[in-house]
């Protein structure tokens, strides 16, 4: 017998002979076991409308879109680098130039990503979060000038000289639509808790979306 936790899920794409001009009201499933013998039990059957399968209603893919430079080339993300030195706030647009952008209301959050090189001995880990700390992130190992640390949502990495770690606490951070604010400290020395004296060179990429043709506004 399968155990409950071990059943497999199955994805399939039916597409309709016009969708644009029929509106489907009844669908009937067959379900046929081929080369082997025994039952089949189903449990849930789930439809989604558009043409990206997920498992869920709706799919990012169906929702938001990428923007597009002038000529065409879609824009994924934009980067911002920054001079950190001890404990500093900073702040990330997720938005087009004021003079390019048409409509705030399109901008969606999206993952952020930091690339940080120490130019000095980190003996006491990195500290990033949102501005009101809703959100942190906590390194929990050393890092030596010239390494390069990486935390990234879009990818899901954390790695230290592109070796992946678990010496962490804490999450993945992400960009609202519009603007981001983090806070980031830099720990090398211990002399006294909260004292935040090293430095390094800190990219910030920013992963920007907008509306696509599923997420119109209501």
């Amino acid at each position: 017998m399968i155990a409950l936790e071990n059943w497999p899920r199955y994805f399939g794409t039916v597409y309709a002979e016009d969708p644009k001009q029929k509106r489907v009201s009844e669908v009937d499933f067959k379900f046929v076991l081929k080369d082997a013998v025994g039952t089949i039990h189903v449990t849930d059957l789930q439809l989604q409308e558009g043409s990206s399968i997920s498992g869920f209603v709706p799919a990012n893919q169906e929702m938001l879109k990428r923007e597009t430079d002038s000529s065409g080339t879609a824009i994924e993300n934009r980067h911002f680098n920054v001079v950190i030195r001890g404990e500093k706030t900073i702040g990330v647009p997720n938005r087009a130039l004021p003079s390019e952008e048409q409509d705030l209301q399109d901008r969606v959050s999206g993952g952020m990503d930091f690339t940080f090189h120490p130019t000095q001995d980190v003996p006491s880990g990195l500290h990033f979060a949102h501005y009101f700390e809703t959100r942190t992130f906590d390194l929990q190992q050393s890092l030596k000038a010239g390494d390069l640390f990486e935390f990234k949502a879009t990818t899901r990495t954390i790695a230290v000289n592109s070796a992946s770690t678990k010496n962490y606490e804490g999450f993945f951070l992400l960009v609202p639509a519009i603007l981001g604010k983090y806070n980031v400290a830099v720990q090398n020395n211990t002399d006294a808790e909260g004292s935040y004296h090293g430095s390094g060179y800190l990219l910030c990429e920013a992963d920007t979306w907008i509306r696509g043709k599923g997420g119109e506004r209501m």
